[in-house]
């Protein structure tokens, strides 16, 4: 062999072993990172099952079903007569929430110090003579928070190794006013990883099974918490809600829900995986079982003392001339956004919904829906404005969770791949798929500065067409399916468009259970004559089977800051539903 040729056999033989050098680091490194990651998990989940056996055993004999079917208006009518203690209160509500838990995941950890602080208030009533003058707006009433909601001494992971054994150093400015309206904060409840799926699953805490039946979805992010309340392990949570993740909850679990404007409460001691982002208005909400539930969290929370603690806040005080007012209204309607057909029970409960407040005495017109395609373009567009890098980064050095690794992978592919496989899919999907996947493109800084006039002017659009047909409120579907198969939710994400608008618009939306899945709705879903557009229309036929029994809530939308109005026409819906 000459020396050229063994010149160009070493350096191709050095070249290959550095190549396979590198390639042996990397999957030592993805090794060792999982190896680590993995221990991490498990230390937590030791830690908070210790805590949840250590609670359990203590309250477990102070178990009270008639207790923990009251609604909170009746706890709370029912501590303030001294007919229940807050201790016997929370421990019943405890008891409940940890055996819930052992059939459903939903409970991350019990809060400790919540029995102590019941057993404080009740000192504090005996001392006044039992005399309900002064005490909280929230006495002795036990409150599941989300498990991103800051509780000092304990960790707001979004199931993320990476928050693991860093407790809040102080709480959520909501759970401060919580407890100084004598709210008892008592568990904190399961998320998805990132908080950024309809179901919820995590590495560290593992799935939450769906209330009603366990191999649907609770929904997400805020599903641990929808499940608590649904099975009366909890009278009120408070939830987050960037894209639907209080609404899709409460609609897959038969509850109340509100997503409030941006900032009507406050945000500060609030763990989130949208960080810097602007765009999409990142918000929070209560959540009940009835709709007097969240005007009593609110009423409770709209206190100086929230605008005090966080001056973003507005001081804008409970308007019970809007909740308890008697005015007729005359409220719109639609059942298709004009992106994604919704399955025949979440059309009805539009129609359900509808004739609910023409008996309560409301004009009911049909309304156009909302530009949705060019809203969902929208949010995307914003979500993904940083390339997704932000969300990648999150979930750096963690086991991924089965539910996001679709997503991951994808926000992963080089822009060119991406071209190609849109170029390819043009020729056997539609227009609205291909389209909504070059919204992962990065953007520049004017790109994203065009991004947000887009948005301001689309916001603009929806209030126009608001005021021109002299509507007070809408009604609409929360999503195109009822609460999917387990596992199933990223089939049709295109689903949560119905809701996600009234994110990036900014508009308080909530959600009151009007009808459950019927036998008809199951025939009519078979049956029904529909264009298959793409894969999504299909995934519509493929998830909605099989859930007769199941609930079905209706989305009920105001103007921005009318969360009251929100609520009025919730409850005239939730007293006139036959």
């Amino acid at each position: 062999m000459s020396d050229d040729l063994r010149s160009t056999a070493l350096l191709a033989a050095l070249m290959g072993g550095v190549l396979v050098t590198r390639l042996l680091k990397g999957y030592l490194d993805d090794y060792l990172t999982e190896r680590r990651a993995k221990q991490l998990y498990a230390d937590k989940r030791e830690e908070v099952e210790k805590a949840r056996r250590a609670a359990y055993e203590r309250v477990q004999r102070y178990s009270d079903d008639e207790l923990t079917q009251k609604d909170a208006r009746e706890l709370l009518d029912a501590l303030k007569r001294g007919e229940t203690s807050a201790v016997r209160t929370v421990r019943a509500f405890l008891s409940k929430a940890l055996t819930v838990s052992e059939e459903l995941n939903c409970v991350v950890e019990p809060i400790k110090e919540a029995e102590a602080t019941a057993a404080e208030l009740d000192k504090q009533f005996s001392d006044s003579g039992k005399s309900s003058d002064g005490l909280g707006q929230l006495h002795g009433i036990p409150i599941s928070l989300k498990e991103s909601i800051d509780v000092k001494g304990y960790d707001s992971t979004m199931g993320l190794g990476k928050f693991c054994f860093h407790p809040a150093e102080e709480d959520a400015v909501i759970v401060q006013v919580i407890k100084k309206q004598g709210g008892i904060p008592f568990v904190k409840t399961n998320v998805p990883q990132c908080l950024f799926t309809m179901e919820c699953s995590n590495p560290i805490f593992g799935e939450t099974l769906g209330p009603i039946r366990p191999d649907r979805s609770c929904g997400g992010s805020t599903g641990g918490e929808a499940a608590l309340l649904a099975r009366h392990g909890s009278p009120l949570g408070i939830g987050t809600d960037v894209a639907g993740s209080i609404r899709f909850p409460s609609h897959f679990s038969g509850i109340c829900g509100l997503k409030v404007t941006q900032n009507r409460l406050s945000l500060r001691g609030f763990v989130s995986s949208f960080g810097g982002q602007v765009g999409v208005a990142r918000t929070n909400g209560p959540m009940a079982r009835d709709v007097d539930g969240l005007a009593l969290l609110m009423r409770a929370l709209l206190v100086p003392e929230m605008w005090r603690l966080d001056p973003l806040v507005p001081p804008m005080p409970f308007r019970e001339d809007i909740y308890g007012s008697a005015e007729r209204l005359r409220i719109g309607y639609y059942d298709f956004d004009g992106l994604l057909r919704a399955s025949p029970a979440c059309s009805r409960a539009v129609a359900v919904a509808k004739d609910a407040l023409t008996s309560a005495g409301h004009k009911l017109v049909p309304l156009d829906h909302p530009p949705a395609f060019n809203l969902c373009l929208l949010y995307f567009e914003n979500f993904c404005a940083d390339g997704g890098s932000n969300f990648v980064n999150l979930l750096s050095g963690e086991v991924v969770d089965s539910t996001l690794e679709s997503i991951r992978k994808f926000l992963l592919v080089p822009p060119f791949l991406k071209y190609l496989y849109r170029a390819f899919k043009k020729g056997y999907d539609s227009h609205r798929i291909v389209t909504l996947m070059n919204a992962s493109e990065p953007l520049s800084a004017c790109g994203y500065m065009n991004l947000q006039k887009c948005r301001q002017s689309y916001i603009q659009v929806v209030l126009d067409q608001w005021s021109k047909a002299d509507v007070d409120a809408v009604i609409c579907p929360v999503s195109a399916i009822p609460a999917p198969i387990l596992k199933q939710s990223s089939k049709i994400s295109a689903a949560s468009c119905y809701s996600l608008i009234y994110s990036i618009l900014n508009f308080p939306a909530g959600v009151v259970p009007v009808t459950t899945v019927t036998e008809d709705d199951e025939e009519n879903l078979k049956s029904r004559k529909w264009r298959i557009d793409d894969a999504w229309d299909e995934a519509v036929r493929e998830v909605s089977l099989g859930a007769e029994g199941l609930p079905v809530g209706v989305q009920i939308v105001a103007r921005p800051w009318q969360e009251e109005m929100c609520l009025r026409v919730m409850k005239d819906i939730e007293a006139n539903v036959k």
